[in-house]
């Protein structure tokens, strides 16, 4: 198989796949992709009750 990548050209033979593998994560990276996601969650809920708190933290008109 040939690519042709910016101004060199790579061969491949069948062992060099371009998607390696099944597909799967190896549990490490399983725990990081969780830990990144949750990470995301969390940001978000906290972004979330810090604009609920300037809300509620000002006074009645």
């Amino acid at each position: 198989m040939f690519f042709l990548v910016g101004k060199e050209n790579i061969w491949l033979t069948k062992q060099d796949s371009v998607f390696p593998g099944k597909g799967y994560l190896k549990p490490e990276e399983q725990r990081i992709k969780k830990l990144e996601r949750k990470l995301r969650d969390v940001t978000e809920e906290r972004d979330i009750l810090k604009k609920a708190v300037v809300i509620f933290s000002k006074p009645p008109k």
